[in-house]
């Protein structure tokens, strides 16, 4: 016969599905993931959109390669192929 889960185990369940957190090893608990919406986007692209507040757009679609790269700390040719990636390219 199945049986379901434990009281404590549930009762750890609930409290972090209340909370929008997940476990994330043992003894970690992390953010639950957003669903990734543009397929286009990197993870990359996604974690600087969270990181900055901004779109990846408003973040790599005005400046210089160069300066824009040195801003964000990705290599410069990085920031051209994403820009050709998201057809932001002049």
């Amino acid at each position: 016969m199945a049986r379901g889960l434990g009281f404590a185990e549930q009762t750890r369940r609930d409290m972090l599905k209340r909370r929008d957190k997940v476990r994330a090893g043992r003894g970690k608990i992390a953010p639950t993931p957003k669903p990734v919406r543009d397929r286009n986007k990197t993870l990359a692209m996604h974690l600087l959109e969270q990181l900055h507040g901004k779109t990846i757009e408003e973040l790599i679609g005005t400046g210089e390669v160069r300066d824009v790269g040195k801003a964000l700390g990705i290599d410069y040719s990085t920031i051209s192929r994403w820009r050709e990636r998201l057809g932001l390219r002049e």
